[in-house]
């Protein structure tokens, strides 16, 4: 039941954090992983195009669902993208990227069904603490902090409020993943401020990450759909 074997599952973003560890943890559960780099199919936003216009990414990402899926069956994919860089970090860059996926994710599996899986952050659900910040690397980031916060949140809605309902009937089910923060190489400072406002006691790992997301595309999870499934060792509690 929580086996991907024998599934085909498309992976945007694997080059990340997490995005580089999915794609180990998804073929041991044994799935066939097609993890697509940014010169096969972009749909990160841009400088110049940051989001207002959809024709671009969709173009991209249409083109690249056209050359694999003659031949095959995709049964699940993951949008593990998030822009990063200052002109992209806006909510419009974040929604338009997330709306594509999910638009031509849905197109390619209506006739079979099939899961898709996004990522939202605690932060989608509670606001950014500026104390959690002081004396760490990340003082004075409070501001983007903010931005980052505000696209989760409208994201969470969009999955559950629009998505969700509208792909239930073509069996298409969309959820949320929302991690915490993840250890990655941070200061002693920052790790101590932060693990002090998790009832758990620790950062999270990118393994406590991955097996959520291979729950969501096994058929264990076959009747959940509009979720956002917290990975945060009760951080938003």
């Amino acid at each position: 039941m929580f086996s991907l074997q024998n599934k085909t599952i498309i992976l945007f973003g694997g080059s990340g954090l997490i995005g580089s560890a999915l794609k180990p943890a998804l073929e041991e559960a044994g799935a066939v992983v097609l993890a697509p780099t940014r010169g096969e199919v972009d749909i990160t936003p841009t400088a110049t195009n940051p989001g207002w216009d959809f024709t671009p990414c969709q173009r991209s990402l249409r083109e690249y669902i056209g050359r694999i899926a003659d031949d095959r069956r995709i049964d699940g994919v993951v949008n593990a993208i998030w822009p990063r860089d200052a002109s992209t970090l806006g909510k419009f860059g974040h929604h338009t990227h997330n709306f594509i996926v999910y638009q031509e994710s849905r197109r390619m599996m209506r006739e079979h069904g099939g899961s898709i899986v996004c990522f939202g952050s605690v932060y989608g659900k509670i606001k950014p603490d500026p104390e959690m910040y002081e004396g760490t690397e990340y003082e004075g980031s409070i501001d983007e902090r903010m931005k980052y916060a505000e696209a989760k949140r409208m994201y969470h809605e969009e999955v559950q409020e629009y998505y969700a309902k509208e792909a239930a009937p073509q069996q298409v089910r969309i959820n949320v993943v929302a991690p915490g923060g993840i250890f990655n190489g941070h200061s002693e400072r920052f790790r101590k401020q932060y693990e002090e406002r998790v009832p758990m006691g620790r950062m999270g790992r990118v393994e406590d990450v991955t097996g959520a997301v291979v729950f969501l595309l096994s058929d264990a999870s076959s009747y959940i759909t509009g979720n956002v499934i917290f990975v945060d060792g009760g951080f938003v509690l």
